[in-house]
Order: C-alpha cells, then sequence, then structure tokens
C-alpha cells in the first residue's frame, strides 16, 4: 500500500500443501482430515489485525488462503499497484513456504513501528518491503521476480480456471 512499508506473515500460520490449489493443480487425492486448528489464536490474530487495518497502523492486510503466501503477496501488488521484495528464509520445503495454505495466516504491511507493535499481540516475521514495479523474491539465497504487468496478464489468462 505504501512504499518502504515493511512487509510481515502474521498470524499462527501453519502452512501446509494437503488440499491446496498446488495440491489440486497436481491432482493429489485429498487427505483424510486436515491438522487441528487453534480457533482461539484464529479469532485473536484476525482481531488484533482488524483494529490495525481501522485504526490506520497497518497499511494493508491480506489473508494468506487459496495459493498461499506468494499468491496472497501477487494479489496484495496487483491491488496496491505497488511491487513488493521478499526475503525468505531457507526452507526444506520451499514449496509449502511458498504456497502452502492454511488458517489463520495474514500478509500485512505498515511501519516498522506498526508491526513491532502488533508483534505483541500476534506472532509476526518480517519478510519484506512494499516498493517498486516487480514482485522480487529471493529464498535460501535463490530469486526470481515477475513485474506487475507480467502478473496481471497471467492472473488474467488464469483467472477463468479458477471459478
Amino acid at each position: 500500500a505504501r512504499a518502504g512499508d515493511a512487509i510481515a506473515i502474521a498470524g499462527d500460520f501453519r502452512p501446509s500443501l494437503a488440499a491446496s490449489e498446488l495440491a489440486k493443480l497436481h491432482g493429489d487425492p485429498l487427505p483424510d482430515g486436515l491438522p487441528p486448528v487453534d480457533i482461539e489464536a484464529v479469532r485473536s490474530a484476525q482481531a488484533a489485525i482488524r483494529e490495525g487495518v481501522r485504526s490506520g497502523a497497518l497499511s494493508s492486510a491480506h489473508d494468506i488462503a487459496e495459493g498461499g503466501l506468494l499468491v496472497a503477496v501477487a494479489e496484495a501488488c496487483m491491488a496496491g499497484g505497488l511491487g513488493a521484495a521478499l526475503d525468505l528464509a531457507a526452507s526444506d520445503e520451499p514449496l509449502v513456504q511458498l504456497f502452502g495454505e492454511g488458517p489463520g495466516g495474514f500478509v500485512v504491511s505498515g511501519s516498522r513501528d506498526a508491526l513491532d507493535a502488533l508483534a505483541a499481540d500476534v506472532p509476526l516475521a518480517v519478510i519484506g518491503t512494499a516498493g517498486g514495479d516487480a514482485l522480487e523474491v529471493t529464498i535460501a539465497g535463490e530469486g526470481f521476480s515477475a513485474s506487475l504487468e507480467d502478473l496481471r496478464s497471467a492472473h488474467a489468462a488464469l483467472a477463468p480456471l479458477f471459478p
């Protein structure tokens, strides 16, 4: 929403590929069940983030839902017309980190002070900065980038496949 804002994952987010959009694209069968959800933690995160948005402390908030973290950030970039640079830690399961889904996770942006204040109430990990005209991602030292125009074109082409 604002160039220079910090970007973070907020909430008790435990991504999984089970029953995810990526699993569906791969033709994976549905699992017998899903991991348990801490409803109180999700409710608490939603309340804290809602308050941060309403007060103006947070510039933006987006749930991490269908498609996982990378899709949520791409959607936020397209909606705000502003790119982002993400620097993600190494992971044994980068696909889970990028495309895993689960309840309770949000991508938020705001000043570092606002995110520090939110971190007092909600688990939070700063992962990047808003700005530019592309979504740039570094994960475990490897990087890739997509311009906002490329994101919009891909979204328009794929939208009919995901009603």
